[in-house]
């Protein structure tokens, strides 16, 4: 597991308050993407899971980019690109 992607799982589990599993189910590494929705980022962040996560990051949320400023700023390196409602990717 990358660096980025145990990042953005930390980063997630704090501000969100999810579960270590929450964070494993979402935040995976580009390879472990069953979707390969973006092979050349450093994770895919999937936001369908119904967590507090998705909740606050989602495409959908009333503050969604604002958040994901934050949890990039949490996480330390890259930023969160939505890709489509569902997903997201962790770009450098």
């Amino acid at each position: 597991m990358s660096q980025v992607v145990e990042a953005y799982r930390t980063a997630a589990m704090e501000l969100y308050k999810i579960s270590r599993k929450q964070a494993e189910d979402a935040i995976v590494a580009p390879e472990d993407d069953p979707g390969e929705w973006a092979p050349s980022s450093l994770a895919v962040i999937r936001f369908e899971f119904g967590d507090d996560m998705a909740a606050h990051c989602g495409y959908y949320a009333p503050r969604g980019m604002d958040e994901c400023f934050r949890l990039s700023a949490k996480a330390g390196t890259g930023y969160v690109e939505w890709i489509n409602a569902a997903v997201g990717a962790v770009y450098e």
